[in-house]
């Protein structure tokens, strides 16, 4: 795929996924911090339910990023039969199936609005859990267009 895409573009690639790697790297060293310091302060017995709260947000935004990054260095599950992971085809059938993907996010993030939760400790507005999936299936439409499009040079 190096050779079908011009190195600018290769090395625009890499600086994202690098990027996206090392975004995921510090949300895991903070939900680390966060999830000490909650298991610290129950013990102390000064739980604080928000911190809790907090941390199951930010996981969620780590495995949004962390699953964008398996995808673009070809770590995912492929499933074997008909469908060549190189393929024009199969990337063809990724690209549709993540912007269906996106497509259903912002309507499901448009759909629950911008409220404040009336269950959250933190008065989070209610799309914060649900908007990794609209950046998720952002993130793999764009590397499944990239990749339709070398494919379709093939």
């Amino acid at each position: 795929m190096a050779e079908l895409v011009p190195a600018a573009a290769q090395e625009g690639a890499n600086l994202v996924i690098r990027s996206v790697e090392a975004l995921a790297g510090v949300l895991l060293v903070v939900l680390g911090t966060m999830l000490l310091a909650s298991t610290v302060l129950r013990y102390a017995g000064h739980g604080e339910p928000r911190l809790a709260e907090l941390t199951r947000v930010v996981f969620v935004y780590l495995i949004g990023l962390a699953a964008i990054a398996a995808y673009a260095r070809h770590e995912n599950i492929v499933v074997p039969g008909i469908w060549k992971p190189g393929s024009a085809l199969y990337q063809l059938a990724c690209t549709l199936l993540s912007g269906a993907v996106l497509w259903l996010a912002v309507r499901y993030v448009a759909f629950i609005g911008w409220d404040r939760d009336p269950m959250s400790l933190m008065k989070l507005p209610e799309a914060t859990s649900s908007l990794p999936i609209v950046l998720f299936a952002a993130g793999l439409l764009a590397i499944s267009l990239l990749r339709l499009v070398a494919a379709l040079r093939r």
